[in-house]
């Protein structure tokens, strides 16, 4: 069986697609439909969820992580691609210290 992974960015608003900020106008998002063959959703419960998710490949399951991660770290310049799951994880909220300014 294949396992098909897509990546995708929701832009929020029309000036994201020509000056994408990530965290800001674009929130990363992970869509995997089908579970490779033996993978469990228990067995590995931040990625490759039979679901669509905010983006969450290398987190530790710490809302630190999702501050700090050096690669995808929503308060590291440039970076931003946990921002999304930032915010489920408070609840579909921005809570005030979340480390971008709109």
């Amino acid at each position: 069986m294949n396992t098909y992974l897509y990546d995708s960015v929701l832009y929020i608003n029309k000036r994201a697609l020509t000056s994408m900020q990530s965290g800001i106008n674009a929130f990363a998002f992970r869509f995997n439909p089908v579970l490779s063959t033996g993978q469990k959703e228990e067995d590995n419960i931040y990625t490759q969820k039979s679901t669509f998710e905010p983006f969450t490949t290398t987190w530790d399951g710490t809302r630190e992580d999702l501050f700090n991660n050096s690669n995808y770290g929503c308060a590291i310049k440039d970076k931003g691609g946990f921002c999304a799951k930032l915010i489920q994880y408070d609840g579909w909220e921005i809570k005030d210290d979340y480390p971008l300014k709109f």
